[in-house]
């Protein structure tokens, strides 16, 4: 049987480890890259840096998601579903509506 996991940080990590993790994110270690390298998550990780009075790095802006390639692919996909259904048909002639 498996010792219960202890969830307190400061249990789990010594302050030597705590504070070199502090260095690597100072020295532009990306914040996914520490999560894995000391086996924790995100929000622990930030939570560590607050404790340090670290300044955390604001993370960069991704486009809105209708500006992403997939979804341009994706809604192009439908359009053109739609164009070939009944939907986009006027009733009368068959024709495309547009």
């Amino acid at each position: 049987m498996r010792a219960p996991r202890v969830h307190a940080i400061e249990r789990r990590l010594e302050a030597s480890v705590v504070e070199k993790l502090v260095q690597d994110y100072e020295a532009g270690v990306p914040t996914p890259q520490l999560t894995k390298k000391y086996d924790i998550g995100k929000g622990t990780v930030l939570k560590l840096l607050r404790d340090h009075d670290v300044r955390v790095r604001r993370q960069g802006l991704s486009p809105p998601r209708s500006q992403r390639p997939s979804t341009c692919i994706r809604l192009a996909g439908h359009l053109r579903r739609l164009k070939r259904s009944s939907v986009m048909r006027t009733p009368s002639s068959g024709k495309h509506c547009w």
